[in-house]
């Protein structure tokens, strides 16, 4: 699936975007995006590419619009490469 990817902190009121190579300490950010192939109900997965190896941190259904958005699992304090 080609889809953007967008990390947002939110833990405080309103979602922060955080930026390509950016931090954030919110543990559990929300993720989202927009893609152009799929179709409503295709599913997006969002792995973090740590030390290698690919690990599942998300999962959302594709709406009609092609949005779709979900809060990963709890990530531990550090650097992770995140990616559709």
């Amino acid at each position: 699936v080609n889809s953007t990817l967008v990390i947002a902190n939110d833990n405080g009121t309103t979602p922060v975007t955080v930026a390509n190579g950016g931090s954030t300490n919110d543990t559990t950010p929300l993720l989202s995006g927009v893609v152009s192939t799929a179709e409503a109900g295709d599913i997006v997965r969002v792995y973090d590419n740590i030390s290698g190896s690919a690990v599942l941190v998300g999962s959302a259904v594709v709406l009609a619009d092609g949005t779709w958005s979900t809060n990963s699992t709890v990530l531990a304090t550090g650097t992770h490469p995140l990616s559709v």
